[in-house]
């Protein structure tokens, strides 16, 4: 079956889909995975015009990990989303380095093990906050554990 219409005087041509100018930004040297399919932007500063850092990651992996992405695509209308190199872009207004830290904690398998290795309080708080944000029910489970053995309450 075509998309195109018919061609009639008096047809109206289709719409153009919505292009988006990718505003530059610096790839992020650990998590620009070169078979990713999703390509995450976000400030690395607070003052508008700051740097721009971009993650090329798997949408699966957020997707079966943070339903927030397994969402994504049912909200995701054709012609509308950004795409680079035919990778879709999403830009999330997120500290880079918590977004790092979250991704980081979902892609490295052993990143809680040994359970009492002293992990920075900083690096916690940014994945807490990013698997709460992004309903990562598992890793944020994780991170609570993780605490609870480092910092005990006795």
């Amino acid at each position: 079956m075509s998309d195109r219409r018919p061609e009639t005087a008096d047809a109206r041509p289709n719409k153009r889909a919505r292009t988006i100018g990718v505003k530059p930004y610096t790839r992020d040297p650990r998590l620009w995975l070169e078979d990713g399919n999703i390509i995450l932007v976000v400030l690395v500063g607070d003052a508008p015009g700051s740097e721009r850092l971009g993650f090329r990651v798997h949408h699966g992996i957020l997707a079966l990990n943070a339903e927030f992405f397994n969402d994504l695509v049912n909200f995701a209308q054709p012609g509308e989303s950004c795409t680079e190199d035919g990778v879709q872009l999403l830009e999330l207004q997120d500290n880079a380095f918590a977004l790092r830290d979250f991704l980081y904690a979902l892609y490295i398998n052993g990143f809680f093990v040994p359970a009492h290795t002293v992990i920075d309080f900083d690096t916690l708080s940014n994945i807490l906050q990013m698997a709460t944000k992004y309903l990562c029910s598992q890793l944020r489970m994780r991170v609570v554990e993780h605490l609870c053995a480092i910092y005990p309450s006795t």
